[in-house]
């Protein structure tokens, strides 16, 4: 058996010039020697051992080589074809599974991941917890037990990101800040 009894490179139509069902034939003809040629590697597959086997190695290389060309070409054609709207009624979307939430006990880690100092204050970029409203505190000393006050509780999003800025970061060369949700 050779590459050459398994089908011959054939050239493709003016696709421009086919109607509907020519390109559906098309498709279905091409999606049907991947097929083909698919299962025939698994058969060779299969056969490979004895002392023939070598002649059968030749074989497979060969068309493992024709099938990855073909799965190339099928993955670098520019457009897929149109599908007629009664066509498009009857195909299903594949069911994606359904990703459950997070159980609500999990402990969430609040995070300051940056802070920028800029003409009208420092702002904060932050991860909390994800649509609700997080506590952003401050201290200027903490050797003060309990000087940490509440300066504002902005909601984050989905994700639990939210930006905040102070607007009176004061002169202080150390100013500590902290996250905290009810």
């Amino acid at each position: 058996m050779s590459a050459a009894d398994s089908g011959s490179e054939t050239q493709l139509p003016d696709l421009d010039t086919l109607d509907v069902q020519s390109l559906k034939a098309l498709i279905l003809a091409k999606q049907a020697e991947l097929e083909s040629l698919k299962l025939l590697i698994v058969k060779l597959k299969r056969m490979h051992f004895g002392a023939s086997s070598e002649k059968y190695d030749r074989d497979l290389q060969q068309l493992e080589l024709r099938l990855e060309d073909l799965e190339a070409n099928q993955a670098s054609a520019e457009l897929p074809p149109t599908v007629p709207a009664t066509v498009a009624c009857k195909q299903t979307a594949p069911l994606k599974p359904a990703r459950r939430p997070l159980p609500t006990e999990l402990p969430v880690a609040l995070q300051i991941l940056s802070i920028t100092r800029s003409g009208s204050g420092d702002l904060l970029n932050c991860l909390g917890v994800p649509n609700a409203a997080n506590r952003v505190e401050k201290s200027d000393d903490l050797t003060v037990p309990n000087s940490f006050t509440t300066l504002a509780s902005p909601t984050a999003d989905a994700n639990g990101a939210f930006q905040f800025t102070d607007p009176n970061p004061g002169d202080l060369t150390k100013r500590f800040y902290r996250l905290a949700y009810p």
